[in-house]
């Protein structure tokens, strides 16, 4: 049977009989209702010209199934009628199928300013298959309006494994352990009767961040940031003529809390060794012979203990050898910029905050711009996890009878302002003290010290760097 395994096995669970290697052949009709249906049993013979065992009808296996409805479903096809009825498609090419035929790159048909995409072009497909046919068709159209002629675009270089997973070699996944897959809720078989109620349910969030978290992360992490990739695009180069390992040479680094080192994707330019030893002045970094028996020299980056997590290495990095380790898939997400200024010290760095919808996924210096240009330390360039934490307070919490509820700012700051006027009435305004922050702005130091000299009346007021 040509279907999904999950349809068969569901159809099969609500009690559907399945007769196979059976063929319709008459409708029985009683009165001018629908009664019956006819079917001649099937053997398997030789396969035809696709590979495709042919099924043979067996003469005199014919049987009659009685039913109160028919439901057939024997196939889909486009409907071609308006080729028949429209007088300027007539010099249009077609396919061996009868459906129109179409350049596979840019879905131009014989005549130029027609293309076709989806069920039409490909036959039975996917959603997807089509989404992705009418954004070709789209480029190629825009194409044509704009310039008159429509050109294929150009193949990007990719290096790959293997096109399908099975031909991806084995000792590539020996390290990965096997976790099966969440399985989606079902309702259950006595609630589906006599109703058209949803039979598949949707998983919670916490069950799809683990099905997510399964995803073994072939690609490169690089890849739309490689610049090595771009200038192969740029010099056309050709991967055929190109030696490919199906395994990785070198283990993977994953020792370093916020770095992964791939030294299979180094080429050995030294920018991570120069960028650490002459602007970070830490010199983190040591290239590490690994050269094979009889092979060229050959280095791998190696970070030592020195690193102290600033990651200007991963912005120096023109492969994909240092990548930043995160959980998931880093793009071709629509990330939003967001510039501010770093908040963990006084320093004021500017920075930037790379999000998808309200969630930062990266964090990156702004370049050129005093006073880090660029250079971020390892609470600026990797201490954001805490924006995203289920247990961050985004509300004031006001404490009664042991518990916290939520409250309003103005109830809170009312709060606060009634305790500290009754310490200040009971013990004195010497029984209070500020400690301002570098965190803070100059503006916000001000304000605090005006709070304390002004409304506390004392001048118990100190700074704090590490506050």
């Amino acid at each position: 049977m040509t279907a999904h395994h999950e349809e068969v096995d569901a159809t099969e669970a609500e009690g559907v009989q399945l007769e196979l290697l059976v063929s319709p052949t008459r409708i029985i009709s009683e009165n001018g209702r629908f009664k019956a249906m006819e079917f001649i049993r099937n053997e398997l013979k030789e396969p035809d010209a696709g590979g495709r065992a042919r099924p043979v009808p067996m003469p005199g296996s014919e049987e009659i199934y009685e039913a109160d409805l028919a439901v057939i479903s024997i196939g889909q096809f486009s409907d071609l009628t308006f080729l028949q009825n429209d007088p300027d498609l007539t010099d249009l090419v077609l396919s061996k199928w009868g459906t129109p035929d179409a350049d596979p790159q840019t879905l131009q048909t014989s005549i130029p300013d027609l293309f076709i995409g989806g069920d039409l072009f490909r036959g039975p497909q996917t959603v997807i298959q089509a989404i992705a046919d009418g954004r070709t068709a789209a480029l190629s159209m825009h194409q044509y309006l704009t310039r008159g002629e429509v050109k294929a675009p150009k193949k990007e270089f990719n290096i790959s494994k293997g096109k399908k997973l099975p031909q991806v070699d084995e000792i590539n996944f020996r390290d990965i352990p096997k976790q099966d897959r969440v399985h989606q809720p079902h309702l259950p078989l006595p609630e589906r009767e006599g109703n058209f109620r949803e039979v598949e349910a949707t998983i919670g969030q916490a069950e799809a961040m683990a099905e997510a978290a399964r995803c073994l992360s072939c690609g490169c992490l690089d890849v739309w940031d490689c610049r090595l990739r771009s200038y192969a695009d740029l010099y056309n180069v050709d991967i055929n003529k190109l030696p490919v390992w199906t395994e990785r040479r070198y283990a993977l680094q994953t020792d370093h809390p916020f770095i992964t080192v791939d030294p299979n994707k180094c080429i050995t330019c030294r920018r991570c060794v120069h960028g650490c030893s002459e602007y970070q002045i830490q010199q983190a970094f040591e290239l590490r012979e690994v050269t094979k028996a009889g092979g060229p020299p050959a280095y791998t980056p190696f970070i030592n203990e020195r690193c102290v997590s600033c990651g200007l290495c991963l912005g120096s990095c023109p492969t994909g050898a240092l990548t930043e380790k995160t959980d998931g898939l880093p793009g071709p997400w629509n990330l939003t910029r967001v510039r501010t200024t770093c908040t963990y010290c006084g320093v004021g760095c500017q920075l930037y905050l790379e999000k998808v919808g309200d969630r930062v996924v990266r964090v990156t210096g702004v370049e050129n711009a005093p006073p880090n240009y660029g250079h971020l330390c390892v609470k600026g360039r990797f201490g954001f996890d805490f924006i995203n934490h289920e247990d961050r307070l985004k509300h004031p919490l006001i404490k009664e009878n042991g518990q916290f509820r939520q409250a309003s700012w103005d109830e809170a700051l009312d709060l606060v302002a009634k305790k500290f006027l009754e310490i200040k009435n009971q013990y004195g305004p010497d029984s209070l003290a500020g400690l301002s922050s570098a965190r803070a702005t100059n503006e916000e130091n001000y304000l605090m010290q005006k709070l304390v000299r002004g409304v506390f009346k004392t001048n118990n007021i100190d700074h704090c760097a590490r506050l």
